[in-house]
């Protein structure tokens, strides 16, 4: 072990007194690997037991200090494992008792005559106060870390307590930098020093000067991770595109479209364009509602590459999904003389040949298709644009790969899960935003949707509105959810389930089932037949979350449906409706949490994607919406994007200002290396 003297908190946290092998173990699971990181486990709660009372003077249910002398410490047994330590304690006014339940070892905590404190919440039991499970310090040989404060509750976890993690915490706080990190801003902003502000989150004198630390800390995240962002955007921008540009093409397909685009739509064309004339390549994310028109701008921004002398692909997440899209622009190519294909692994060997030869050859302009498009074999003569629909459905990886098949090919990200605007300059800082909010005449699925929360008690009630339905001439999805990634433990889950409805719930109704583990010409047929409107009832999983278009289906019914995000239900549910009867959408759901109870609030009562995604944000948080977290997000420690968004946008205008003065960071050593980290964080969520 080192000495305190060559220890400084870049180095490992076992090096500090008092962490064994077994507390280094734990403190991994918690992401804890240096000092550093040990400072940066902020408490997630505090409890101010700052005021030191006489017993006689304690409130009932009030949080307080006591300090007196241990009277008397008494083990009492449930079982042969299982029981209490009562601990009485005295000073000059009176008498408490401190219970430690399922404790026993706390017995030899104490001994008779130890002057102590103890802190926590005073009750009235068994006709004497008490404080169950109370924080407590020995005050004979050391300083109150437990009592007499605002204590800090820091995450812990099995094997290790915020008890241990609070006595490891105020060890680490000395190896704390004294230089600050962004001295001029820090000043101009009348910022807490950014030592001061470690040691307060931590060990706060006051609730002022608590608060004064969150403002310092969390403005200090938001800055690094701007800088991180608008240093990402600029090192993509160092790259060469071709330059496409605007001719005849386009205005030959707006002839024959038969409808027009609507405002939103020209404006988001607009700025696509824009981005396709320059000579460095687009990176553009467009977002918009289901119904909204992504397909037909994607489309036409296609064409613009085509025109230009080069080829343009658009991935899709599912085959459904890419067939979707081949079916809509295939009689528009054909009139425009444009060979396009469509490549999924499903084709068979003589057709996806000749598919790869013309892909390669450039003769084929425009390749629609799923992950067969990353496959080696796979080779373009000159892409010059890659869209990717459903984007967040792709891994990095994946994206990555489509996109290094052209030389610096122009990228458009297409999702009708719409990003918050405050995950929009963070997580898609680099990204310019496209935004379709208005929906032409009659898209607006979700209007026609009146969406149920129910609990398993009503179950027949909802299979008799299916039936209903059905007997009325409407069809109806079962949703199950994946509760497993493997194809194997989603194919029996639907699979069971389809066996109950089948035999018991609907025998004498048409049931389906299409799941990931079937064969895509199974897939196929079964939504031909869905569509053809033979079979009345389809289980299925999220499979029809995107790319599912049947006017004739009314009512959903979600299985669990507290496992889905608000985004995946809302697509979900977006699947209804389309045709000339309104629809109903059941959400079978266990409410054990306040937080499941939230979501099945807000699905309930909001329409749109953009209310859905920002109350999904505040409810779930940044870090499992749309699994951001295992994307690549850099964590946030401190700071929220929804609650901390002023402060976001004050962050990242100081990050402009000190990138134009000082490009490279050259000025803080500190900061650049703080940044590099983060930045590297964020390359790896696009591959860039």
């Amino acid at each position: 072990m080192q000495t305190v003297k060559t220890l400084n908190w870049t180095q490992p946290v076992g090096c500090l007194p008092g962490v064994g092998s077994a507390i280094n173990k734990c403190l991994e699971k918690l992401g804890v690997k240096t000092i550093k990181d040990l400072l940066f486990h902020f408490p997630h709660r505090y409890l101010d037991v700052s005021k030191v009372c006489l017993i006689n003077d304690l409130r009932l249910n009030e949080a307080a200090t006591i300090i007196g002398t241990v009277k008397k410490v008494e083990k009492r047994f449930f079982s042969k494992h299982k029981g209490l330590v009562e601990v009485i304690i005295s000073d000059k006014s009176g008498y408490i008792s401190a219970v430690f339940f399922n404790q026993l070892y706390m017995a030899s905590a104490f001994s008779e005559g130890d002057w102590v404190a103890l802190a926590g919440k005073v009750e009235h039991k068994y006709g004497r106060l008490q404080i169950n499970n109370p924080l407590y310090d020995k005050l004979d040989n050391s300083n109150s870390v437990h009592t007499m404060g605002i204590l800090p509750f820091h995450p812990a976890t099995t094997g290790i307590s915020a008890k241990q993690l609070r006595s490891l915490i105020i060890k680490a706080v000395k190896y704390i930098p004294s230089k600050e990190v962004i001295p001029d801003i820090a000043a101009g902003r009348s910022l807490m020093p950014f030592s001061e502000a470690l040691k307060q989150i931590h060990f706060p004198k006051s609730q002022a000067s608590l608060e004064r630390a969150r403002q310092r800390l969390i403005f200090q995240e938001l800055f690094e991770l701007s800088i991180a962002v608008l240093l990402k955007k600029k090192a993509t921008g160092k790259f060469k595109a071709a330059s496409l540009k605007t001719g005849k093409l386009l205005d030959q397909t707006r002839e024959l479209l038969p409808f027009k685009l609507t405002s939103d739509q020209e404006k988001v064309l607009g700025e696509i364009l824009g981005d396709l004339s320059l000579a460095a390549p687009m990176n553009r994310l467009l977002q918009g509602e289901v119904g909204s028109g992504k397909t037909i701008i994607a489309f036409l921004s296609c064409l613009v590459s085509i025109e230009s002398g080069f080829q343009a692909c658009l991935m899709a997440p599912t085959e459904i999904l890419a067939r979707q899209h081949y079916q809509k622009i295939q009689p528009l190519t054909e009139k425009l003389g444009i060979e396009a294909a469509i490549l999924t692994s499903s084709l068979n060997k003589q057709t996806r040949e000749k598919t790869l030869a013309g892909i390669a050859s450039g003769q084929t302009k425009l390749v629609l298709g799923t992950h067969a498009l990353i496959q080696a074999q796979v080779s373009f003569k000159s892409l010059a644009l890659v869209v990717v629909d459903e984007q967040h459905r792709f891994g990095v990886e994946q994206r990555q790969i489509l996109q290094q098949k052209g030389l610096h090919a122009h990228n458009l990200v297409m999702s009708a899960t719409p990003i918050p605007r405050s995950l929009a300059l963070t997580l898609y800082g680099d990204l310019d935003v496209s935004t379709i909010k208005e929906l032409p005449s009659g898209r607006n699925f979700a209007e026609k949707v009146t969406t149920v929360v129910c609990r398993p008690p009503k179950r027949k009630q909802a299979y008799e509105k299916i039936r209903r339905e059905v007997a009325e001439g409407s069809q109806a999805y079962i949703v199950c959810p994946l509760i497993d990634p493997s194809d194997k433990i989603e194919a029996k889950a639907v699979e069971e389930e389809i066996e109950k409805l089948e035999k018991i719930i609907f025998p004498d109704l048409k049931v389906a089932s299409i799941h990931g583990k079937l064969k895509s010409e199974e897939k196929e047929r079964i939504m031909a037949e869905f569509s053809a409107g033979t079979i009345n009832i389809l289980v299925a999983t999220t499979l029809i979350e995107v790319g599912v278009d049947v006017a004739n289906a009314t009512v959903m019914l979600i299985e669990n449906a507290e496992r889905f995000g608000l985004a995946q239900l809302h697509q979900l549910r977006g699947r209804i409706g389309r045709g000339e009867k309104d629809g109903v959408c059941i959400l079978f759901a266990e409410l054990k949490t306040s937080e499941s109870v939230k979501r099945m609030q807000a699905i309930r009562e909001l329409k749109d994607g953009f209310s859905l995604a920002e109350a999904d944000l505040t409810i779930r948080g940044e870090g499992q919406l749309f699994g951001f977290k295992q994307a690549g997000l850099p964590d946030l420690k401190i700071a929220g994007l929804i609650r901390d968004f002023d402060v976001l946008l004050q962050a990242r205008k100081e990050a402009k200002r000190v990138l134009e003065t000082d490009p490279e960071l050259l000025s803080d050593v500190a900061l650049k290396k703080v940044v590099e980290d983060k930045f590297r964080q964020l390359l790896e969520i696009s591959g860039g």
